[in-house]
Formats: C-alpha cells, structure tokens, sequence
C-alpha cells in the first residue's frame, strides 16, 4: 500500500523554512491518494491481492476459541453422559448460547474475508464522491459518508470508516462493488482483511 503520510525527510533546502510554507518534494495526502486511485483504475481484473494482519489472523483466533469452547464443553459434559444423566434446560441454554454465538461470530468472519476478496478481485469500480468526514470520538476513528452511480444508473450512499484518514468534504474515494447486487461494496479505505498489491509493490 501506498505510505499515506510519508517520514519527513529534512534536507538542506528546508533549513530556515517558515513553519507554515509547504515541505519541497513531500507528495501531500491529497496527491497521495489520486495517485493510488489512478493506478486502481487502471488495473485490469482480476486484481491481485494479498491478506492483511486481520485478515490473517482473526478468524483463525475465533476459530480456535470456539474449538477450545468445544472441548471444554465436552469435558464437562463427559462425567454427565457416562452416568446417563439428563441435561436440564437451563443447562442446555448456557451450553448451546454461547456455542452458537461464538460459531456464528467464526462464520461471519470467514465469509465476510471471502466476500470481501471476491470484490478487491472481480468487483466493478465506482468513484465516489466524498460527502463528509468525522471523527466518532469513541473509539476515535475516521469516517465517510460517500456517494456514487453504479452501472445502471442508481445511486448509492453510505457511511464507512476511513482507515486512510486522507479524505475529506470534496474528494473521490473508489468502490469496488457487485455489478448485479450494488448494495455487497466496500471502499477502498475500509477494507479490513486484504488489500490490493499496486504495480510495483510485491
């Protein structure tokens, strides 16, 4: 991914600068992420793209959890089914809530990993206009509020978080959504699981 807020680089023509002149040669936010966005258009389909941290190793974690979940379950259970004894309803509830909360949580995660590739990959591109940007001070994250026109015509709009945090009131951010259900999209900057590998990066 491209370095959204490259290091200073301090050189001889910055000595003596006034605080407020722009630094020479430092691309700002803005020139960043038009950059970004041209390359993304010109990508031809399917993109190639590889897995973040998250996406890596959070649904594995939930996965392991609900196993480790299972086997204590088990154990617990053991001494119960060798003396054929009968569950209770209030036990089976407090067996099976957090069982089926836990594997639902574990599904949710695998599918919305895969469903998120299928659209960075093969999905339509859309650029979208940037209506609005906030800071939800709890937990503090940026978000957007975006707007685009998909291939037959209808308008879209929704909120999503601005992991970039380069956006603002004005721009263009890119919407890589499903051509025959426009309402499965996901902004570039709101990614979660994986990203798209740019010409040039490995």
């Amino acid at each position: 991914m491209l370095e959204l807020f490259p290091a200073r680089q301090t050189d001889r023509s910055e000595v003596g600068r006034p605080k407020d002149a722009p630094r020479i040669g430092v691309p700002s936010a803005d020139e960043i992420l038009a950059r970004r966005r041209n390359l993304l258009l010109d990508m031809p389909r399917p993109r190639p793209v590889r897995l973040r941290g998250t996406g890596r190793y959070a649904p594995w974690a939930f996965y392991g959890l609900l196993v480790v979940y299972v086997v204590i379950t088990f154990r617990i259970l053991l001494p119960v089914l060798r003396n054929d004894e009968a569950l209770t309803s209030t036990q089976t509830w407090l067996i099976l809530i957090p069982l089926v909360g836990v594997a639902a949580f574990t599904w949710a995660i695998f599918h919305g990993r895969s469903g998120e590739r299928n659209l960075l990959t093969n999905g339509a591109i859309a650029v979208a206009q940037v209506n609005r940007q906030f800071i939800d001070s709890d937990p503090p994250c940026a978000y957007i509020d975006y707007e685009f026109c998909d291939s037959r015509g209808h308008i879209w709009k929704h909120r999503t978080m601005d992991r970039f945090g380069g956006y603002s009131q004005g721009m263009t951010a890119l919407v890589f959504y499903d051509v025959d259900h426009p309402e499965r999209q996901v902004a570039d900057c709101s990614t979660q699981y994986y990203e798209i590998v740019l010409p040039g990066e490995k």
